[in-house]
């Protein structure tokens, strides 16, 4: 999401008063839509439950934009005579850029204290990219889901970067078409068809069970919403928007209460918004604009809308959007010892981010903004000498920019450093998915290889070696053999653990969000059974850190946890894979680890894995391991993990002075020996006891 550039709208544009022939009057009304509009957004990121759809607000200022946009260009067109594109351009430069440098010299310099090493490398690349205004495809390119994964300090930047490029390629094409004189209805006409082409390429986009980060960081596929922007300011200029008054006031306000509607009601996985969603929103949201945009309105919504607090909050929306994300990431309740604002219970965390967030925007309005548009410091009695006024855009633009180049070379990836979080730095690059090395096999395996491996009695492992685990499951078990695991003598491990693998066919959703860093995991069976060839395991330890407990989108269906459906996929997963071990090591026993609590201490969770917190979750998906187990009788065992790290249900920190679970999930370098020692204390007996036919 983008910082919402203040449109030309008088004392809230980007340039002085002199240097804008064409400026349009000034309408406090359209800064209270700037402050309704980031609000949403803050609300949103800082995890508000009763505010699924305020990631909307950046949709709001498209359409503003789009509007704001044409109009001035339209007015300079009257009154100048032509368009001025190279002063059009300089002036978004000059408003947009010097407060963004500003930004990424402070992530600069920041980021060696709060992002891991493994993660400053693509940081770098993100910086640069948003320096430039490209950010969006960069995320499209390298596929960072906006939807899960890792969230860099950066990503809210996408849709600044759209808008930049719409204010690069749109005013030249206007310009180009306005040479041939059209009428306004053509252009006007011409608007639409493009929203609605915009609008199918999305769906096309959105169609099937796919991340739907593509369709949303898209410029063309987003281009609607600023498209209808641009259509509203083409009627507007065709046909005078107080001859419709009254009616205006009326649609209006139905736009006003579908828009905060949206903000409430829609979250991110309603694929049916990428379906003419959307653009329905912008529709509404174009209403509110129209309503309030009429000359000395005094319609309850632009009385509404102008109230003094929001029109101040709209004064210093860029700033807002510019320097929220950055706190809500860095200020974690890891950091401050504050809880999240999950579903209004504890409101500190927010309550400190918005401050620390207000404050930077404030700093940021008067001390680089308005300074580099008016020569001067507000509230310092600071005037630059005329002759200085039109550098100042330019001495601070470079003086941030040379920060952001001296502290980009701390972001280099260094995979042997401690990571931030106390995790295993080579968790953030390691390979994703199953290997692509790995052979399917020649036949599908059935539950009847299960059940006839089951009957059959085998001996005890001998005294005199190691019991051989090899440990399957996601991120969780992987860090529980890769992470510098201490291992006791009685056992031998090795790893068939998958980055991003659960149990559950489907793409899971986690806070609602379509997550797809599974889709490459369709053949972890196979790689279960080629490691149990290469390691001939005794015990196959089953690990899974928190996939199961998540909804599921299967079919394009959605699958609740804690019902019958989703019981019946998790075991449908526990059969695939143990057919798969009994059908080339069928005296394998099995060790079914149940999930311990967990805390949502990791920023790079980006908030939306609430559901991996919830104890009654985690408790049936729990519910469900120790079934199948006692169903497949001596031959497994339900291993409660709970008991260790969360006794009497409480998240346990450290265990003999070692940080276990630095992000709530996964085990940190080192940390595993007591992890370790309490399995051990329960496989070697286990393992070590004749298994009688059954």
């Amino acid at each position: 999401m983008s910082g919402p550039p203040r449109g030309p709208s008088g004392a809230s544009n980007g340039a002085s008063a002199g240097a804008r022939p064409a400026a349009l009057p000034y309408n406090p009304a359209l800064d209270g839509i700037r402050a309704v509009a980031v609000l949403a957004v803050m609300l949103f990121h800082g995890g508000v439950s009763w505010a699924p759809g305020g990631f909307l607000g950046v949709d709001v200022f498209f359409v503003l934009s789009g509007y704001l946009i044409t109009t001035l260009l339209l007015r300079e067109r009257v009154v100048a005579g032509a368009i001025d594109l190279r002063r059009f351009w300089l002036r978004r430069i000059r408003r947009l850029l010097p407060a963004l440098l500003v930004l990424l010299a402070a992530v600069g310099v920041a980021a060696p204290f709060v992002v891991d090493p493994a993660e400053r490398a693509s940081l770098r690349g993100d910086g640069l990219a948003a320096l430039f205004y490209v950010a969006n495809w960069r995320f499209v390119v390298t596929e960072q889901s906006y939807f899960a994964g890792v969230p860099s300090l950066l990503r809210h930047l996408w849709s600044l970067s759209v808008e930049e490029q719409w204010y690069l390629v749109f005013p030249l094409l206007l310009v180009l078409a306005l040479r041939r004189r059209p009428p306004t209805v053509v252009l006007l006409a011409v608007a639409l068809a493009l929203a609605a082409a915009s609008t199918v390429w999305m769906a096309h986009l959105a169609e099937g069970p796919v991340d739907l980060s593509r369709a949303y960081y898209g410029t063309d596929s987003r281009a609607h919403t600023l498209l209808v922007g641009t259509a509203l300011a083409l009627a507007a200029a065709q046909w005078p928007l107080h001859r419709a008054r009254r009616l205006l006031g009326v649609v209006g306000l139905v736009g006003a209460v579908a828009v905060v509607a949206t903000f409430v009601l829609v979250g991110e996985a309603d694929r049916w918004m990428y379906r003419g969603g959307f653009l329905a929103l912008a529709v509404a949201s174009a209403a509110v604009v129209a309503a309030v945009a009429l000359p000395r309105s005094s319609s309850p919504l632009a009385r509404g809308l102008g109230w003094a607090p929001l029109v101040w909050i709209g004064r210093i929306s860029y700033g807002l959007y510019l320097w929220h994300w950055p706190v809500d990431v860095v200020l974690t309740p890891d950091r401050t010892g504050l809880d999240g604002p999950a579903d209004w219970h504890d409101p500190a965390l927010l309550a400190l981010r918005t401050a620390v967030a207000f404050v930077a925007a404030i700093a940021s309005y008067r001390l680089v903004e308005r300074p580099v548009r008016t020569g001067g410091v507000d509230g310092l009695r600071l005037r630059f000498p005329r002759p200085l006024r039109g550098r100042a855009a330019t001495a601070v633009t470079l003086g941030a920019l040379a920060v952001w180049l001296l502290f980009a070379g701390t972001l280099r990836t260094d995979p042997g450093a401690p990571s931030a979080t106390g995790l295993p730095p080579t968790l953030a690059t390691a390979p994703r998915g199953v290997p692509d090395d790995v052979e399917p096999p020649p036949t599908t395996l059935s539950e009847a290889v299960r059940r006839a491996a089951a009957t059959g009695g085998f001996d005890a492992v001998p005294d005199d070696r190691p019991v051989r685990v090899l440990v399957t499951g996601d991120s969780v078990g992987w860090t529980l053999t890769y992470a510098r695991p201490i291992v006791p003598p009685s056992i031998e491990m090795s790893s068939a653990a998958l980055i991003g693998c659960g149990l559950v066919d489907g793409n899971a959703l986690p806070g609602g969000r379509i997550d797809t860093s599974g889709d490459d995991c369709d053949g972890w069976p196979v790689y279960w059974q080629a490691r149990a060839v290469a390691t001939h395991p005794d015990v196959v330890l089953f690990v899974f850190g928190g996939w199961e407990v998540y909804d599921h989108l299967v079919d394009g269906e959605t699958v609740r946890s804690g019902t019958p459906e989703m019981a019946e996929l998790i075991r449908a997963g526990l059969d695939r894979g143990v057919d798969a071990l009994l059908a080339v090591a069928p005296e394998v026993r099995l060790a079914l680890a149940g999930m311990p609590c967990m805390r949502e201490r990791d920023p790079r969770l980006g908030g939306a894995g609430s559901e991996r917190n919830d104890p009654e979750r985690v408790a049936w998906v729990n519910s469900v391991f120790e079934e199948y187990a006692a169903d497949l009788g001596d031959r497994a065992t339900y291993l409660d993990l709970g008991e260790l790290l969360c006794p009497d249900g409480e998240f346990r920190e450290r265990i003999d002075g070692v940080e276990v679970r630095p992000d709530g999930s996964h085990y940190a370098d080192g940390s595993s020996a007591a992890v370790w020692t309490w399995l051990a204390e329960r496989i070697d007996p286990f393992a070590r006891t004749p298994v009688a036919p059954g």
